[in-house]
């Protein structure tokens, strides 16, 4: 895993991003946490008139790492917790300035 992408100070955008390689003898994941937090967000569903965009935090695993692109590989797992929807528009609220508390019991 490249160190660049993955440990910039940089949190604007969807730039603030962490990635974690965990190795138990041979068995390998990697497991990224990403901030979702560009202005168009993510869709992340579609009612049928029209989409939901949404900033939020993308977790993504994988037991292969992608060096060409410094990425997990395709055929990746991917799961996505909104924190700010909108529909038909962007979510406007920027991530590095609200102040947003995860409970996880």
């Amino acid at each position: 895993m490249g160190a660049g992408k993955w440990t910039t100070a940089d949190k604007t955008a969807n730039n603030a991003m962490r990635a974690l390689k965990y190795t138990n003898g041979s068995e390998v994941q990697y497991i990224t946490l990403e901030a979702i937090n560009k202005t168009s967000g993510q869709n992340f569903i579609h009612n049928g008139s029209y989409w939901y965009y949404a900033k939020g935090i993308r977790i993504r695993t994988n037991k292969t790492w992608d060096m060409g692109t410094d990425e997990p590989s395709t055929g990746f797992y991917s799961t996505f917790v909104p924190f700010e929807t909108r529909y038909n528009a962007g979510a406007a609220a920027d991530l590095t300035t609200a102040n947003y508390v995860l409970l996880v019991r």
